[in-house]
């Protein structure tokens, strides 16, 4: 019912992951933690699901951008309380080595790590990485976190109807529309063969959690997951159409603080230059709001790609980058990895939306590279 990934280093990975799946038991206690957009909290929803039905013992925690330099103190206080002897972390891009952010959880014996934003393959005793963007160059085997961790979950036990929860966290990540197998699997489950069915599901959880990445509040999030697990439960996706006003209060946070963020950026927002035919830099002091302020600025110079830069909180010789495109003239996934080639950074994402990290005596050379890649 899902494609394989049937390929050298690709089978090694998938049969290291899924063994990490299958072996987990209730003498465990697993720590999950994954990104806070849409395409994470789907993840995070579906392997806990998973591990739910195992009867092994789990928490989560959602992570968001400013961890990808090291995990919050929050983050390190569930741990400390949790004591996981495992770890699932999935759709979260660090800065810096991947092995150097897991050390800081000590102890921890077995990490899995399920992402698709252009990893450098790792050599670890301990780590098992499973990024298709790691083992093949083809487009056609990358697809969103949500759905790699229903794949793997399917080949290690009972992912049923949990279909949805990947569509949903596929489409919040530009990545629905080509995966046919995923398509199959909703239609037999849900009957939603086509986008049509599936559109006001996922625009309605896509708004939700986006609406917590701006809140960043526990009883937002744990509401987020409660209607999801309300819906598995009850083998009802639609229950998030009928529970809508559960958020109204939440919602109207959410527009306050964004009106506050937006009029406090404003400035900034102005601040943005034309670099070249088309491209156009923002220079941010610090990257709290760059996401946002990117999308802001995107939807102002629609046929431009869109760079937002801004200092690392906790490398202060690296620049980090939110970018966006808002026509679709540009992937800016492919072109952001393309113009890192031969320089000291990684970046990669979707199509309408990516990010980075680069050294800051790098930079100008990153831009002569973006620009001879949208020529």
């Amino acid at each position: 019912m899902v494609v394989g990934f049937k390929k050298g280093a690709g089978e090694e990975a998938e049969k290291k992951a899924v063994a990490f799946l299958k072996n987990a038991c209730e003498k465990d206690r697993i720590l999950v933690l994954g990104h806070g957009d849409g395409d994470g909290v789907c993840s995070i929803a579906i392997l806990c699901e998973f591990l739910k039905r195992k009867k092994v013992p789990w928490k989560r925690r959602v992570l968001f951008d400013a961890e990808r330099a090291g995990p919050a103190q929050e983050t390190m206080s569930v741990f400390e309380e949790f004591r996981p002897t495992k770890i699932i972390m999935a759709d979260f891009p660090v800065q810096g080595k991947l092995t150097d952010f897991v050390k800081q959880f000590r102890g921890i014996k077995e990490v899995l790590v399920i992402d698709h934003h252009n990893r450098i393959p790792i050599q670890s005793d301990y780590i098992t990485l499973f990024d298709p963007r790691t083992f093949t160059e083809d487009d056609s085997q990358v697809f969103a976190c949500a759905y790699l961790a229903y794949y793997l979950c399917s080949l290690a036990g009972d992912v049923s109807g949990l279909s949805w929860v990947a569509a949903i966290g596929s489409r919040a990540d530009w990545m629905f529309d080509k995966n046919s197998a995923l398509k199959e699997a909703l239609g037999k489950e849900f009957g939603f063969m086509r986008t049509d069915g599936l559109n006001p599901l996922a625009d309605d959880l896509v708004g939700i959690v986006d609406f917590n990445h701006f809140l960043k509040s526990k009883e937002y999030e744990d509401e987020v997951f409660r209607l999801i697990d309300e819906s598995v439960a009850q083998k009802n996706p639609l229950l998030f159409l009928s529970e809508k006003h559960r958020f109204e209060n939440l919602f109207e946070m959410f527009q306050n603080k964004k009106m506050v963020l937006y009029d406090s950026v404003s400035s900034e927002v102005a601040g943005a230059k034309k670099l070249s035919a088309k491209i156009v830099v923002l220079n941010m002091k610090q990257s709290e709001g760059s996401r946002t302020i990117a999308s802001v600025v995107a939807a102002k110079y629609l046929d431009y790609l869109v760079v937002v830069c801004s200092q690392s909180d906790k490398y202060p010789e690296k620049i980090n980058m939110s970018v966006r495109n808002s026509s679709g003239e540009f992937d800016c996934g492919k072109v952001v990895h393309s113009a890192m080639h031969g320089l000291d950074g990684f970046g990669g994402g979707h199509p309408y939306a990516a990010g980075g990290t680069i050294v800051k005596t790098d930079i100008d050379r990153f831009f002569k590279n973006l620009d001879s890649c949208l020529k």
